[in-house]
């Protein structure tokens, strides 16, 4: 499968998601943007597991980052939990998940951020992706 230089961001908190989509391009990546886990879901699902980093962040409105990963059956570890309760246990659980890469803690540290990026794996986007612009859903 190729990966794409194509990144996702779940997130309720637009500065959040502003942030972290800046930190992104400014490492080389396109971003997609959502502000709920049904809409994270769908794009998942969508890109067939070809992003190359998923950020999906736990409690959002309508459908919650546990909701749209228990739904999600992808095989390939490139999603990062984005909580303020790295802590606990049900956050914990989830990195049983098999797509589950590890869990961030808000306030989280932008180095820590560029590492994950740096460290993904990525071939770049193929034409397919790219004819696709990048997706903003406040």
């Amino acid at each position: 499968m190729e990966l794409h230089k194509r990144v996702l961001i779940a997130d309720d908190e637009i500065s959040i998601r502003d942030l972290l989509s800046h930190i992104c391009i400014q490492e080389g990546y396109d971003v997609d943007s959502v502000c709920d886990g049904e809409a994270a879901y769908l794009l998942m699902n969508a890109m067939n597991g070809r992003y190359g980093c998923v950020f999906l962040d736990l409690q959002m409105p309508n459908w919650d980052g546990a909701s749209a990963l228990e739904s999600y059956r992808g095989d390939r570890k490139h999603i990062y939990i984005v909580t303020g309760f790295a802590n606990e246990s049900v956050t914990l659980e989830l990195l049983d998940h098999p797509c589950v890469a590890g869990i961030i803690a808000k306030p989280f540290n932008v180095e820590k951020i560029k590492q994950i990026l740096r460290s993904q794996d990525i071939i770049d986007t193929d034409a397919e992706t790219k004819a696709f612009p990048p997706i903003k859903v406040d």
